[in-house]
C-alpha cells in the first residue's frame, strides 16, 4: 500500500505489479533515511524490488541504504536479541554474534506470516476498503462472474436493501437464509455504507438466556456517499509483456507485438490486452485505519 508519486493516488500492488494503473508510471519512493529516490522496479532485472516482511504496512527495502520503514518492528526485535545474547556472549565475540543475530532475523522474516487486525472506518472493515468493494463493483459490471445469475443475485440483495424504509435495522443473523453465512449481505451492506445508503452500528441485544450479546447492525439511511469513496477506473486493460495498464476501452497494447503466428493472431499483430482489476483501492483514506489495541477498534477521524 502506498501513494503514486506522479498522480498522488493510493495504490495496492499485487504480485509483480510495478506501475500505477491510473497514470501508468513505475512507482517511485523517496527513502526517508538517505533521501535518495528509487523505482520499485529494478532497472536490470525489471523485477519488483524486495519488500520487508517485518514492516506493517510493508515498505520496500531501499537499494541505496537498505532501510525500510523507520518504525519497522525488526529494529526493536534485533535490539532485544542483542540484549539477551550479551548476557552470555563475551564482548570479544560480539562481531560473530552480530552475524548470528542477522541470521536469526532473516530466519523469522522468511517465516513471518503476519495478519494485522484493523478496525472499521465508518463501519467498513479495511479488507473491504482495500480490495473487496472493488471486486464487488467489478462483479456488478460483469467482470469474471461465473454466470449472469451471480450478478443478478447480488443486484437483488442490493435492491432488497434499498426497498426498506429509512431507519430500518438489519442484523445478518436474522435475515440470512438457513445454512448460509450471509456473505452476500455483508458484501452488499459494506458497499451500501460507502454509498451512503446504510450506517453501521454495534448494538447489544439480549439472547434467549437473557445475556447481553453484541451484534453488528446496519441502519437504512439516505446520505451522500463517503467522500473517500472512489470507483473510477476499477477495471483496466493489461499487457502481460510490458506490464503496462490501459483504459478499459483499449483492446491492444500500443507498444508490443506478437513475434509468432498462432490460431488467434499473426506475427506483427499488436498484442491483445486482458482485463484485470486496477491496483488503485476504492478508499482514498486507507491511512485512517489503525490496528486494534486490546481487542478495541480505533479509527483516526470521524466514526
Amino acid at each position: 500500500m502506498g501513494t503514486c508519486w506522479n498522480c498522488r493516488n493510493a495504490i495496492i500492488l499485487k504480485d509483480e505489479e510495478t506501475k500505477c494503473d491510473r497514470c501508468g508510471k513505475i512507482v517511485r519512493y523517496w527513502c526517508w533515511n538517505c533521501k535518495i529516490p528509487f523505482d520499485i522496479q529494478d532497472k536490470e532485472s525489471l523485477k519488483k524490488r524486495k519488500e520487508c516482511k517485518w514492516c506493517s504496512p510493508r515498505f520496500f527495502i531501499c537499494p541505496n541504504c537498505s532501510a525500510c520503514s523507520p518504525t519497522c518492528s525488526k529494529y526493536e526485535h534485533k535490539k532485544n536479541i542483542v540484549k539477551i545474547l550479551n548476557e552470555s556472549i563475551p564482548p570479544d565475540k560480539y562481531n560473530k554474534s552480530d552475524k548470528s543475530i542477522q541470521k536469526i532475523m532473516d530466519y523469522f522474516e522468511e517465516r513471518k506470516n503476519s495478519f494485522d487486525k484493523t478496525t472499521r472506518a465508518f463501519g467498513v472493515p479495511k479488507t473491504y476498503a482495500k480490495e473487496k468493494i472493488k471486486g464487488i463493483l467489478a462483479r456488478m459490471e460483469g467482470f469474471k462472474v461465473k454466470s449472469s445469475a451471480d450478478m443478478i443475485a447480488f443486484e437483488k440483495r442490493h435492491e432488497e436493501t434499498l426497498d426498506k424504509d429509512i431507519g430500518f435495522k438489519f442484523i445478518i443473523k436474522q435475515i440470512r437464509e438457513d445454512e448460509s453465512y450471509g456473505q452476500e449481505y455483508r458484501d452488499v451492506f459494506n458497499l451500501c455504507v460507502c454509498l451512503g445508503e446504510l450506517k453501521h452500528k454495534k448494538e447489544k441485544f439480549k439472547n434467549e438466556a437473557g445475556i447481553d450479546v453484541e451484534f453488528n447492525t446496519w441502519i437504512r439511511v439516505q446520505e451522500l456517499p463517503c467522500p473517500n469513496f472512489d470507483k473510477e477506473k476499477l477495471i483496466v486493460g493489461y499487457c502481460s509483456k510490458c506490464k503496462g495498464s490501459f483504459p478499459k476501452t483499449e483492446k491492444y497494447c500500443d507498444k508490443c507485438i506478437y513475434k509468432k503466428d498462432s490460431k488467434n493472431h499473426k506475427k506483427g499483430d499488436k498484442k491483445m490486452l486482458v482485463e484485470k482489476l486496477s491496483n488503485n483501492p476504492t478508499c482514498k483514506n486507507l491511512g485512517g485505519f489503525k490496528k486494534r489495541r486490546n481487542g478495541k477498534s480505533e479509527f483516526k477521524g470521524e466514526d
